[in-house]
């Protein structure tokens, strides 16, 4: 363990050197931040393997974890903004969607025992079962399930035409949807290589309730969620550009 421990110093010096000592280019600053968040996803909730395992399959675990992280996320220079956090506070049943601009997953052991759940994505039927089998567990102890409806990271300033999944499976346990979205990465470009500093707003929709729909409601449903989270990701990028004042989808 103090191995990795000293490796994980090692790196962030290193990183800590280059971005404050040098004039260092932004596809060295790409990797050097990308390298660092993937080796603390990796290894952080890997040293806190011990303590999951007097307790697996809690959510709690995962809240343990997010709080390391979100030094991490410090590090490499990027601020969050939660709004309308007061949806998520309360003790309900809920499914929760976002749109997925980037991420780095979590696998193997750690994620098993911070609740997460695997489905197979090649055999819908057998993904739906599971899925469902565990939300039911969930449901029961009034906790949310999230999910991101796109179905793959999109990196584009629209949001892709969603999944059926989530939408079905509120309706299915007659829970309702909490939309999340988050404002536009216009500090990432993975194509040109440049992580630079930025700022992130999470927005919290309210709740849609899904009492009394059935799955004839599921397309009229989708559509106007998905608008709303159009409308939201629009207007908080507005509000990004008139921050930094200029255009974020030709920031670079």
């Amino acid at each position: 363990m103090w191995i990795i421990s000293d490796f994980i110093l090692y790196f962030l010096a290193a990183y800590l050197i280059w971005k404050y000592v040098f004039n260092t280019p932004d596809f060295v600053m790409y990797y050097a931040k990308f390298g660092f968040y993937l080796i603390c996803m990796l290894i952080i909730p890997t040293l806190f393997i011990p303590i999951m395992l007097l307790s697996p399959r809690n959510l709690r675990n995962e809240y343990i974890v997010a709080q390391v992280m979100l030094h991490v996320s410090k590090v490499i220079g990027v601020s969050w903004e939660l709004r309308n956090e007061k949806v998520l506070a309360g003790k309900m049943s809920a499914v929760v969607i976002g749109n997925h601009q980037s991420a780095i997953d979590i696998l193997g052991l750690t994620a098993y025992l911070m609740g997460c759940v695997f489905v197979d994505r090649k055999n819908p039927r057998e993904a739906h079962y599971t899925l469902k089998a565990s939300a039911d567990e969930l449901f029961k102890n009034k906790y949310k399930i999230g999910m991101y409806p796109e179905g793959t990271r999109n990196t584009s300033h629209k949001i892709l035409p969603f999944k059926k999944g989530a939408f079905a499976l509120a309706i299915a346990c007659q829970v309702p949807i909490i939309p999340i979205v988050n404002s536009p990465y216009y500090f990432l470009d993975s194509e040109k290589r440049i992580f630079r500093k930025g700022q992130v707003i999470t927005q919290c929709l309210e709740p849609v309730s899904t009492e009394g729909l059935t799955m004839d409601d599921l397309p009229e449903l989708m559509d106007s969620i998905q608008k709303m989270m159009q409308e939201t990701f629009d207007a908080l990028g507005k509000e990004i550009a008139e921050r930094n004042h200029k255009n974020i989808y030709t920031i670079f």
